[in-house]
């Protein structure tokens, strides 16, 4: 069978273009044994976000935070299916937050079984596990996004570990060091410089599946 699926651009906050690819890709089981599709989700980066010192540039807030619990999601897969948390926020490097933040990461597990993720971020949030966030913030200024695939970077610390065990971790102080030195030396992100999406993260008009 052969998919051939038009891809819709929406922005994210306007540095990220996703691009919605419908791909028929089976990634895991139903417990009866069928396959589960997989939608994936291409980011277009206006700056290449694997530079520190740029993702620093285009960001809001940089961040230790706890997820405390999934709040909701959208199933809109004609738009930007996302999946919303409460964080309780632990420490911030860059910004200033309150206690406790409402976190978008696209992605979501549809209530039929279909996965939605953004190419290079395959895991959604956990309740419990304690992550450094690179988020960036609505206008409302009442939800913080995730930079898809670079900005919710895990801590190896047990779930629902108190805050002291998170910010002393081996992990926490490695990602500060570095992400402090980012911050330090951030490029701003200048819409004239003419960047453009950076290579490999999926530029194409279409695409193609077969089984």
């Amino acid at each position: 069978m052969s998919i051939n699926i038009r891809k819709k651009h929406v922005a994210w906050t306007s540095v990220i273009v996703i691009s919605l690819a419908l791909l028929g890709i089976a990634v895991g089981q139903y417990a009866g044994g069928g396959p589960v599709p997989l939608i994936v989700g291409h980011p277009l980066h206006v700056t290449d976000i694997h530079d520190d010192q740029k993702l620093a540039g285009i960001s809001h807030n940089v961040w230790f935070g706890q997820v405390d619990a999934k709040t909701s999601q959208v199933e809109d897969k004609d738009d930007e299916p996302y999946t919303l948390y409460s964080v309780t926020v632990l420490e911030s490097l860059k910004g200033t937050l309150p206690a406790q933040v409402a976190v978008v990461q696209y992605g979501v597990d549809f209530s039929n079984g279909t996965k939605y993720r953004v190419e290079g971020d395959p895991d959604l949030l956990e309740a419990g596990k304690s992550y450094l966030f690179v988020t960036r913030t609505n206008a409302a200024g009442d939800k913080h996004t995730v930079v898809p695939g670079v900005g919710n970077l895990p801590l190896d610390v047990a779930k629902r570990a108190d805050r002291s065990t998170v910010l002393e971790s081996d992990d926490a102080n490695r990602l500060r060091i570095r992400f402090q030195d980012a911050i330090d030396n951030q490029i701003e992100y200048d819409p004239n410089e003419g960047e453009g999406p950076a290579e490999g993260d999926g530029t194409g008009a279409s695409h193609n599946s077969s089984n």
